[in-house]
Formats: structure tokens, sequence, C-alpha cells
């Protein structure tokens, strides 16, 4: 996947968000000003702001709080999730996840050294697996 914005916004559609591009047109000291943003509704999230949120503030990327409640999800579908902490000459992380009924590796795109970049690249992994099933 992309860049993160792209990839916030994947993740959000596999929680069920739905998206609103919104454009709006304003004069600022007789400047003519736009704004556009994708609005994002109907998401479980740990700690939105006031008002409607944009894709912009999506934190799966950076934040444990948001990024549990997606391997929940997943967890939540019949799949395991595992994480090694693996230390070959410098320590890695490993994250897959499992299908429990047959523990057939479905996803385990999540190696790095920071274990939240790990998850966060298993978690992409495992939704584009599920999108092209």
């Amino acid at each position: 996947m992309g860049n993160k914005y792209d990839s916030n916004r994947l993740i959000a559609e596999f929680m069920g968000a739905t998206f609103k591009e919104v454009r709006e047109e304003f004069s600022v000291r007789g400047e003519d000003c736009v704004s556009e943003r994708v609005e994002v509704y109907g998401i479980k999230s740990p700690n939105f702001f006031c008002g409607v949120p944009s894709i912009g503030n999506l934190k799966y990327d950076e934040s444990w709080d948001w990024l549990m409640l997606v391997v929940e999800r997943i967890e939540s579908l019949g799949y395991i999730s595992i994480i090694e902490r693996l230390r070959q000459p410098f320590v890695e992380h490993r994250v897959f996840f499992n299908s429990i009924n047959t523990w057939e590796e479905v996803a385990n795109g999540g190696r790095h050294e920071d274990k939240l970049t790990a998850v966060y690249e298993a978690v992409l992994d495992f939704i584009q697996w599920k999108n092209k099933k």
C-alpha cells in the first residue's frame, strides 16, 4: 500500500467507515479560498475530536489504541494474531494471522524492529488478502 493516508483509509473501510468528500469555498481578507477534505463516518475510535473527523485524523499507524481495535475485529472474524520477537543480528518483530479452524497462515506482512509498525503492516496485509477473497 502506498502512503499512510491511503493505508489508514483502507483500514477505516475494513472497520465499516463511510466517507464523504467535502468542498467548502470561502473568502479570507478578500482572497477566495477552497477547503477540501474527506470526512469519516460510522467508525469506532478511541478518541475522535470535536466535530466530524477527516481521514487525516485517523491514527492506525501511530496509536496502539486505534490499531488494537482492528486486531480485535480481525480476531472476531475467526483469526488469531501471533506476534513473535526475534533476536537475530538485531531485534525484529514478526506478526501474522492464522485461521482458527485450519491454522492456515493467511497474512504475514508484518516484519519490523518496531512492534507497532509490524502489527500495522500485518493488518494491512490481512485486509488486502481479505479483500481479494
